[in-house]
């Protein structure tokens, strides 16, 4: 079977609020990254050097999308917009999240990772020229999961 590349524009991060609003597209995305690390503990001694790793696993999901023009009440129904972004992160508001299929229904050989965390950061920029658009970073607290869809 020949290799099947997945389309970047094809995954999307989707939240569900507390009280089980959700789950709703990250308003009009146009990327994101899914950075994981483990530190590395030294414990170099005299029978020589030795690297292990730190229990911890830190994860963000970095991004940017486009800032909608009647988003001031944060309608909930379609998008999580960049004026509801700025509350959850003013409120320190955790939520559950999946970063999946846009369709919302894996495939066969699909991966789709998910979470619990909060918006730890979120940058609009209103230029000129062109689209207003927003960066944003939701902080995974604690580990999360990834389900592979399998085959049929």
């Amino acid at each position: 079977m020949a290799e099947q590349k997945v389309m970047g524009v094809e995954r999307v991060i989707s939240i569900t609020l507390p009280g089980g609003t959700g789950p709703i597209l990250l308003g009009c995305e146009v990327d994101h990254n899914f950075d994981r690390s483990r530190d590395v503990i030294t414990a170099d001694s005299k029978c020589g050097p030795s690297r292990l790793p730190n229990p911890n696993l830190a994860a963000t999901i970095q991004g940017n999308g486009q800032v909608l023009k009647n988003d001031a009440g944060g309608d909930l129904t379609t998008k999580v917009t960049e004026a509801k972004i700025d509350q959850l992160l003013r409120n320190a508001t955790f939520f559950d999240w999946v970063m999946g299929p846009k369709s919302g229904t894996p495939e066969p050989g699909d991966v789709v990772y998910s979470g619990r965390g909060w918006f730890s950061a979120l940058n609009s920029a209103f230029n000129t020229d062109g689209v207003a658009t927003f960066d944003f970073t939701i902080q995974v607290d604690g580990d999360y999961t990834q389900e592979i869809e399998p085959a049929a």
